[in-house]
C-alpha cells in the first residue's frame, strides 16, 4: 500500500516551499495548493478579511478535484505529496463561514500528515490575513488530526524544518533519490 503525504497547517509555515524541496529530495509528484493558484488567476484579490463564500466554494471544488485527479483516495497510486487537502478547507470553512464541513476530513485515504507548527516568523503576503491568529488556528489542526497519522514539523528555520521532514519521512521508509 502506498501512502500519500500532506503538508498542512496554518499560513506562512513553509508548506509550499517544503513541498517543492521534498519533491526534489524524494522524487514525489506534488499537487499544489489550489487556493493560491485560484487567487493568483483572479488578478485582483477579494477582501481577504471578509472572504466571499463563492470564492471559497470554487477553491474547495478545485482542491478536491485536484486531489481526486492525483489519486488521493487510492492506495494503489504512487506516493504523491499534497500541499494541503480537505483539512485546511475544513478549518477555513469553520473559521470564516461557520460551516462544519467534517466531510472534508472524514475519509480513510492513505495519508500521512506533516503538520507545520507556527514556530517561525510569519511572512507578509496579500493572501494571508491571520498571522496574528496562527497559534489559535493551529489548535484546530491538532484537534482534527487526533485520529490520523501525522508528525509535527516544529523547527524554527526552514532548513531545520526541511531536515526534520526528511528524517521523519525516511524513518517511515521513504527513500531519497540517488
Amino acid at each position: 500500500m502506498n501512502e500519500h503525504i500532506v503538508l498542512t497547517g496554518v499560513e506562512s509555515t513553509y508548506k509550499s516551499t517544503l513541498a517543492k524541496a521534498l519533491s526534489l529530495h524524494f522524487g514525489f509528484p506534488v499537487v499544489e495548493e489550489y487556493a493560491r493558484m485560484y487567487l493568483e488567476e483572479l488578478g485582483t484579490l477579494p477582501d481577504m478579511s471578509t472572504f466571499p463564500l463563492e470564492h471559497f466554494e470554487q477553491i474547495k471544488s478545485g482542491q478536491l478535484q485536484a486531489m481526486r485527479d492525483a489519486g488521493y483516495y487510492d492506495s494503489s497510486r504512487p506516493t504523491t505529496l499534497f500541499d494541503t487537502d480537505g483539512l485546511t478547507l475544513h478549518v477555513w470553512a469553520v473559521d470564516k463561514f461557520n460551516l462544519d464541513l467534517k466531510v472534508l476530513t472524514a475519509h480513510n485515504a492513505p495519508v500521512f500528515y506533516l503538520l507545520c507548527v507556527p514556530t517561525n516568523a510569519s511572512n507578509e503576503d496579500p493572501q494571508r490575513v491571520d498571522a496574528h491568529r496562527r497559534e489559535e488556528l493551529h489548535g484546530h489542526y491538532e484537534k482534527l488530526l487526533q485520529d490520523k497519522s501525522y508528525a509535527l514539523l516544529d523547527a524554527t528555520s526552514y532548513q531545520e524544518r526541511l531536515a526534520q521532514a526528511i528524517t521523519i519521512l525516511e524513518q517511515r521508509g521513504f527513500k531519497p533519490l540517488d
